[in-house]
């Protein structure tokens, strides 16, 4: 449990807790205790927590963190191939679940090469390459008999 505690609120809202109870829990779940540990010797942290409410704060804590590592990735796709808009940002920071987030990005998304993509894509830089030399050559011959 990395991010400290960013996802704090997020993880009290959807499971309907109290913002402390649900900050004391993650800090000792941070801190190495086992979730049948914290429910049996930390109660007066936990607010008198059961293992299935502990359980339930870990499991969103985690599908929170996965969501915004995916967000994350899912934006520096997008702003490394040019795609980001401030719309497609917006969209992307508001989507609350996985499969919404995927929806989102689904359209935008960089297809995978064929085969007979990347030989045309061989073929057009060859091509450049041969334009940029028979320019040069021009020049060369032109400026040696002075045109």
């Amino acid at each position: 449990m990395t991010q400290s505690h960013a996802l704090t609120p997020a993880v009290a809202h959807n499971l309907h807790l109290p913002l402390l109870q649900v900050s004391e829990t993650l800090s000792l779940l941070e801190a190495g205790g086992t979730v049948p540990f914290i429910a049996r010797y930390r109660k007066e942290a936990t607010g008198s927590l059961d293992e299935v409410g502990i359980d339930a704060i870990r499991v969103e804590y985690k599908k929170l963190q996965e969501l915004e590592k995916r967000r994350q990735s899912i934006i520096d796709s997008l702003t490394k191939n040019d795609k980001l808009t401030d719309i497609l940002h917006s969209k992307l920071k508001a989507a609350n679940n996985l499969a919404a987030l995927e929806d989102i990005y689904l359209p935008h998304r960089q297809k995978r090469k064929t085969r007979a993509q990347m030989a045309m894509e061989k073929r057009r830089k060859s091509d450049r390459k041969y334009t940029a030399m028979k320019f040069a050559f021009i020049d060369i011959n032109c400026a040696m008999s002075h045109c």
